[in-house]
């Protein structure tokens, strides 16, 4: 498992380092803007809870929506033969944040905590061992030159 949580203060929470590359430079690049967001977040809460709550809603949760459909529409152009499983993996992820965003567009703290934990240990997990297996295939495929022509989504 990678050292994901960096223990000095005076650097990022959660390092996004080249053992979670998984060769496809927009998936990189987006997976990477996750990382500092989701950074930048645990920043802002530091110092502003308020701010962090529509941080987290309004870029995290839009970016997360963008770059998840994004995935998926380059695994279904590219015939990914594990498509379904990755996409149900994505619905279920989608459905228990967005129970949770209405509780923290209200402000609620445990509701932040919730969806920020989950986003995070997902993301997180999601990377290292679901989405490694898709940039393996596309490599062993031949197309991770054909799919690296794709932009990544722009940031927000």
């Amino acid at each position: 498992m990678s050292n994901l949580i960096n223990q000095d203060p005076n650097m990022a929470i959660f390092d996004f380092s080249d053992d979670l590359k998984n060769g496809i430079n927009a998936m990189d690049e987006e997976h990477q803007f996750l990382f500092q967001a989701i950074n930048h977040s645990y920043d802002l809460l530091i110092k502003d809870k308020q701010q962090a709550y529509a941080y987290f809603n309004d870029v995290i949760l839009s970016y997360v929506d963008k770059h998840l459909t994004h995935e998926e529409n380059i695994m279904r152009k590219n015939g990914y033969p594990e498509f379904d499983q990755h996409l149900k993996a994505h619905d279920l992820f989608r459905k228990v944040v967005m129970e949770l965003v209405p509780a923290v567009q209200a402000g609620d703290p445990k509701a932040f905590r919730e969806v920020y934990s989950i986003s995070m240990g997902w993301l997180i997990g999601h990377i290292e061992k679901v989405d490694s297996k898709y940039g393996k295939w596309f490599a062993a495929q031949g197309l991770t030159g054909k799919i690296n022509g794709e932009e990544a989504v722009s940031q927000l």
